[in-house]
């Protein structure tokens, strides 16, 4: 079998397909079999220096929505799935032949919304909640959603995940903006000038395929693409048993899930004043810290905290249960952290702009363990009254906390080589998957980073003095549909978000909002 099917190739007139690979198909088989589990939706709340009518800014919005698909021709491709035996998930992009296709596929994936009464952060969770569908529907990757929100406009991009990430997908709006801003000042290139059939060059490869694309021009062999596994150790000789060294033991703290009546996403939005971000970022530097280290620390303690609070409201036995697997643990486990690889690759693949298709996809992630020792000590646990308390200082945190969740960090294997092998576990989910196997009492962290420092939304501050549009919010989030907590972090206009979310199958809003109130009052006392 030829590695070939993972890059775009024509199969007819105009039609170009591939399959997914490893964070493609691992997502497409989470969204195919967990009630879209991981669709993913970025939104920004937009004010206009003239307020267009709806009508005037539909047709201004469907032509900046068909410049970007001509630049980036990979978000207007279709999900589908091979039948069996193959059930590979795999993209199809088909080039417009008329003015009458490109006009569907605006009808397909342009919706502008009437207005309501909800704040923005409420319209985003709704659509992250309530809007997505499945890899298997042969449906439109992306979604652009629009609508009336105060004194300005609401954008939601939804899309699957398995063909963009969060920090991409910032991206991808940052540049429907920017054709919106150039359509509105009558800029842009006439939609009527674009040369379709050109855009198939920029058709993206998996991202885990292009280091060894630029330096060989062919795709990795595909009896290389094989994972890494360390080699067995030999047999201790006979006799000599006892000298043999014992693999170190890595427990994480597990405990049985608890299955609730609700049915949906639930969230918290934890937004930082400018003062407390820009003492927050003093206070990470004086210590020798990133801000994902220190955020990473605290929402795993938080999470302890109150993951032993509601197992002691729960009863003598579940929190029983909950302790004496903290006691028997080595180790927290972060189920999943988010890995960006975009701005690592080469030959032209990092930007959207070059001649090249840059992934859509170019994230992955890994399990961190973080020695479990800190949590342990700051714990303070009262078997009589089942009760939990986190005893800790400023001294504490640093010399513990934050440098167990350093060292499970530093585990994990940032460079595109580890991107790489790991890409090839995401192919075994074709063959094996489990949705319960998901369920664990966890979080998940993933940082998108500064936009101002990724160079994105910045022509659209508040603070500039263009003023055709101005973003003065942003969000981003995926569809939960299992146990685990997630904080994805990402600062816009010196304001650092958290944004916490969780299924409410698991999970109480009283109980996320347990986790994120921990989360602030630790977050506050570490610059007071």
């Amino acid at each position: 079998m030829s590695s070939e099917q993972y890059l775009f190739h024509k199969t007819a007139d105009g039609v170009y397909e591939r399959k997914c690979y490893g964070l493609e198909t691992l997502s497409g088989t989470m969204e195919q079999n967990c009630e879209g589990f991981t669709h993913l939706t970025v939104s920004a709340e937009v004010n206009f220096g003239t307020s267009p009518s709806r009508d005037v800014l539909y047709a201004q919005a469907a032509e900046a929505w068909t410049h970007l698909r001509h630049l980036v021709p990979g978000m207007a491709s279709k999900v589908f799935r091979f039948p069996a035996p193959d059930n590979h998930y795999a993209f199809r992009y088909i080039v417009p032949k008329t003015p009458a296709d490109v006009a569907a596929w605006v009808k397909e994936t342009v919706f502008f919304e009437e207005a309501d009464s909800k704040s923005f952060h409420e319209k985003h969770c709704a659509l992250k909640d309530g809007r997505f569908w499945r890899p298997a529907d042969d449906h439109y990757s992306t979604e652009l959603h629009a609508s009336p929100l105060g004194n300005g406009w609401q954008f939601s991009l939804i899309a699957s995940h398995n063909n963009i990430d969060g920090r991409n997908g910032f991206a991808i709006l940052d540049l429907f903006l920017e054709f919106l801003t150039a359509v509105i000042e009558k800029k842009a290139k006439a939609v009527a000038d674009l040369k379709w059939g050109d855009e198939v060059k920029r058709l993206p490869p998996p991202g885990a395929f292009i280091k060894t694309l630029v330096e060989t021009g062919k795709p990795p062999a595909y009896e290389k693409i094989t994972p890494v596994v360390p080699p067995t150790p030999a047999p201790a000789p006979e006799g000599k048993k006892e000298e043999a060294p014992a693999a170190p033991a890595v427990v994480p703290w597990l405990y049985s899930p608890l299955k609730l009546d609700g049915k949906g996403d639930i969230a918290r939005h934890i937004v930082f004043t400018p003062e407390l971000t820009e003492k927050f970022h003093a206070v990470a530097k004086k210590n020798g810290r990133t801000v994902t280290q220190v955020v990473t620390a605290l929402t795993m303690l938080a999470h302890a905290e109150a993951s032993l609070k509601i197992a002691g409201e729960a009863g003598e036995e579940r929190y029983n249960e909950v302790t004496k697997a903290l006691a028997a643990s080595s180790h927290y486990l972060v189920v999943w952290y988010l890995i960006n690889h975009r701005h690592k690759f080469p030959g032209g693949y990092h930007s959207y702009k070059s001649e090249v298709g840059a992934p859509l996809c170019s994230a992955d992630g890994s399990p961190l363990f973080i020695p479990i020792d800190s949590v342990k000590k700051l714990l303070k646990l009262d078997a009589a009254k089942h009760t939990a308390t986190l005893e800790i200082d400023n001294d504490s945190f640093w010399k513990d906390a934050v440098k167990d969740a350093v060292a499970g960090i530093n585990g994990a294997d940032t460079s595109l080589e580890g991107y790489a092998a790991r890409e090839v576990g995401g192919q075994d989910t074709l063959r094996v998957f489990d949705p319960a196997a998901m369920n664990l009492p966890t979080i998940v962290i993933s940082s998108i980073g500064d936009l101002g420092r990724l160079n994105l939304l910045t022509p659209y501050l508040p603070s500039k003095e263009r003023k055709t549009l101005t973003v003065t919010d942003v969000a981003c989030g995926i569809r939960m549909r299992t146990w685990p907590i997630m904080n994805i972090l990402y600062e816009y206009n010196g304001q650092l978000r958290n944004h916490f979310f969780t299924a409410s199958e698991f999970t109480t809003p009283a109980t996320l909002k347990l986790v994120t109130d921990r989360f602030e009052k630790l977050a506050a006392a570490l610059v007071n």
